[in-house]
């Protein structure tokens, strides 16, 4: 069991690297919103403790990286995390498209919650909403692409190093 929440913990700290420097790139024009990264694999091939030791550390830590408020932020990523842990057996199948559209969905609900509750240096209300309207639709596309692989990118490392993990359920 720790193994494999250490597996998903270390990959979270990868894929935190990686869309810290990304968005660092694209930081004037465009700003990457990804946190269904995070939360899925965790809640998908967790059991529920693990499951919120390693959501509300990666919330800490990418918060961290960012200029938010971190206890909210690791608020807002544990309740998804524990809708997502609830109805996880319906994605046992794994398949592209399930897994790509609870990703899609969980990130905008995310990110319209971000826009609500952390507005910051905003000039005007049609600025601030085209702002986010062009970073949510960056992020999706983004994640149209990767939510499937860094779901799965976990399991295929577990399964490698001889750590079984699935969707399965209780261990």
């Amino acid at each position: 069991m720790l193994m494999r929440a250490l597996t998903i913990m270390l990959t979270n700290a990868a894929y935190l690297f990686v869309l810290s420097t990304l968005n660092s790139e694209l930081a004037p024009s465009a700003y990457l919103v990804l946190p269904a990264l995070f939360i899925i694999p965790a809640a998908l091939y967790l059991d529920f403790l693990p499951m919120l030791a390693v959501v509300g550390v990666s919330a800490f830590l990418c918060s961290s990286t960012t200029g938010v408020r971190a206890g909210l932020t690791a608020a807002l990523w544990l309740s998804a995390a524990f809708a997502v842990h609830g109805m996880r057996f319906r994605f046992r199948s794994g398949d592209w498209f399930s897994i790509t559209a609870l990703a899609e969905i969980t990130n905008i609900i995310l990110v319209f919650f971000y826009a609500l509750l952390f507005p910051r240096d905003v000039g005007g209300v049609f600025e601030y909403a085209s702002r986010v309207s062009a970073d949510a639709l960056l992020s999706a596309a983004v994640l149209l692409f990767a939510g499937k692989f860094c779901t799965v990118l976990p399991v295929s490392l577990a399964n490698f190093c001889g750590i079984e993990m699935s969707i399965d359920g209780e261990d």
